[in-house]
């Protein structure tokens, strides 16, 4: 479905479509589609996802858009049955709490009142829970089974990283169509459905985006998985990244073939990533003894007596002694850990003694108009810069996430590959 859902929208759909909804749903032939391993898939299940397709995108579908829409509900009805086989054969289950907790985040997600979820699943209350039932179980699976097998190194990060900084880098904001092939006796007949995909939005590529809104049922009131987001080079699989490389803004591919099944990548925009400062930053750990002057009190002799305190330090530990005996005195009441102090960030007056300091070094004594302090490193690193930082997680967790992925889909082909599946539709 589209980023966002406004319930009031939504629910004139419902009120206007909702007898029609009924009568469909209550009069289509109960006639078997598919058959998986026993079980049954039948006409009525796949209306009625089909119906919640149509509520998910907010909009009717074009009639020449259903007939490859049907196969893709009907591959994912297959899958979800050839999951839920799996995952009852191996213990892996769904509680009604858990589905519960799943719609009430559903409904805060989208912004949406307590109860809308049924308002807007009206009639197809069940179907809607099945979907977001077997989108938990397939989680499940991939956090007991494969994200653990998956690794993105650090290099890989490096890579990347020097690709945003060359003078040539740029990022694409991408959509895909995707269709899975689970036999390689498939590969030729959806070739010839994705080959009749892009002969239908060739003329007008910038239809693209609206067409894969239709044709994506994998998501359930969340986030549309067609629209893939912004991506540099190499944040891709090898198949779809060479042939994003080619594509400009407004174009789209040619069908691809990866492992998984056919692909058809559309690029909505393509901008320069601003450059990233790859200079370390280092940081101090410091530990400060302050003692305050009193005002009523010779300054000069204050100051002499400070010293004599600090004089013999030798340890941190002989600091923290200090100021818990003076504990109950205003006079070290600002003394303190500071923690970790970026160098940007250090006191002004004590910065030239900090940096020339080893571990477990104290500064000289650093005389203030009010005050008179010292400085103990305990100990200093370096870290990156924080956009930079933030820029490796993102590309952490998208190849993480890109790589699960196709874990999943490796998966489910293995397990559709054993399972006996005939289909009738």
């Amino acid at each position: 479905m589209g980023k966002q859902i406004f319930t009031a929208l939504v629910m004139c759909l419902v009120l206007l479509v909702s007898n029609a909804n009924a009568k469909i749903l209550n009069n289509g032939s109960d006639r078997v589609v598919a058959v998986v391993s026993g079980s049954v898939i039948t006409q009525q299940e796949l209306e009625a996802r089909l119906e919640l397709a149509k509520r998910q995108i907010n909009q009717a579908i074009p009639k020449d858009q259903l007939p490859a829409i049907y196969q893709k509900i009907l591959n994912d009805l297959i899958n979800e049955e050839v999951q839920r086989q799996f995952a009852t054969k191996h213990n892996i289950e769904v509680t009604d709490s858990e589905l519960d907790l799943a719609i009430a985040e559903i409904e805060k997600r989208n912004g949406w009142s307590h109860g809308a979820f049924y308002a807007i699943a009206k009639n197809i209350e069940s179907t809607a829970k099945a979907k977001i039932r077997s989108d938990l179980v397939r989680q499940k699976i991939i956090d007991r089974r494969l994200r653990s097998r998956v690794n993105v190194s650090k290099a890989e990060i490096d890579r990347l990283i020097d690709n945003i900084n060359s003078d040539n880098s740029t990022e694409k904001k991408i959509h895909q169509i995707f269709i899975e092939v689970d036999k390689k006796s498939q590969e030729k007949q959806v070739a010839k459905q994705m080959r009749q995909i892009y002969n239908d939005l060739a003329s007008d590529p910038s239809k693209f985006v609206q067409y894969a809104k239709n044709f994506d049922s994998d998501s359930t009131f969340k986030e549309s998985v067609d629209d893939l987001g912004w991506f540099g080079e190499g944040e891709l699989t090898p198949d779809l990244d060479k042939a994003l490389k080619k594509l400009n803004k407004g174009q789209m591919s040619q069908p691809i073939l990866t492992n998984n099944g056919w692909h058809i990548l559309y690029v909505e925009d393509v901008r320069q990533p601003n450059k990233l400062d790859t200079t370390p930053v280092q940081e101090y750990q410091l530990y400060k003894v302050t003692y305050t002057f009193d005002k009523e009190t010779d300054k000069a002799k204050q100051l002499e007596t400070f010293k004599e305190m600090v004089a013999d330090f030798d340890t941190m530990g002989d600091a923290e002694e200090l100021v818990l005996k003076n504990a109950d005195k205003d006079a070290f009441s600002n003394s303190m850990a500071l923690g970790w102090v970026k160098e940007k960030n250090l006191p002004p007056a004590a910065a030239k003694q900090i940096q020339a300091l080893e571990i477990n070094g104290f500064t000289a004594p650093i005389v203030q108009d009010d005050y008179v302090e010292v400085y103990h490193l305990t100990n200093k690193r370096e870290t990156l810069p924080a956009k930079l930082q933030e820029y490796r997680n993102r590309i952490y967790s998208r190849l993480m996430s890109s790589r699960v992925e196709l874990a999943a889909r490796r998966f489910m082909r293995d397990l559709r590959r054993q399972a006996y599946i005939e289909i009738r539709l």
